[in-house]
């Protein structure tokens, strides 16, 4: 089921951003962490005019999984749609560009996903924490 010559991705994970390189740069580096690795990432790059481009190049240097699209600016929604339709995976999950995954994320999604016969639609909770890593 995750095995590295599966290409066929099983997560597509679509993160809108729109100049913030830095914050993006952690964001798309938790999820190359994952213990599950069956997905591909979805930048939707909304009219940045920072670093952006050139972050996501390096990235995309180091793992052939991120795509990166930029768009003009329209709004984080719009961008979000964009990735949508340039999805693969099975299932689309978002991620913003200032947030990060668990290492074991994808891993418990797919586990919860199997356990429950693949249904159209799942979601998992979140913990909102500052940038000291105190939950809120």
């Amino acid at each position: 089921m995750n095995l590295p010559g599966d290409k066929q991705p099983f997560f597509s994970i679509v993160i809108p951003t729109y100049n913030r390189a830095e914050k993006l740069v952690k964001a798309v580096n938790s999820i190359l962490e994952q213990e599950f690795f069956r997905y591909e990432i979805i930048v939707v790059d909304d009219g940045s005019t920072d670093s952006t481009q050139d972050m996501v190049a390096d990235l995309i240097n180091r793992d052939n999984r991120i795509k990166y699209f930029f768009k003009e600016n329209e709004e984080r929604s719009i961008a979000r749609n964009y990735g949508i339709m340039r999805a693969s995976g099975k299932y689309v999950s978002f991620l913003d560009s200032d947030d990060f995954l668990y290492k074991n994320h994808l891993t418990v999604a797919h586990a919860l996903l199997e356990m429950n016969a693949f249904p159209e639609v799942g979601h998992l909770g979140f913990k909102l924490v500052n940038e000291l890593g105190d939950s809120i």
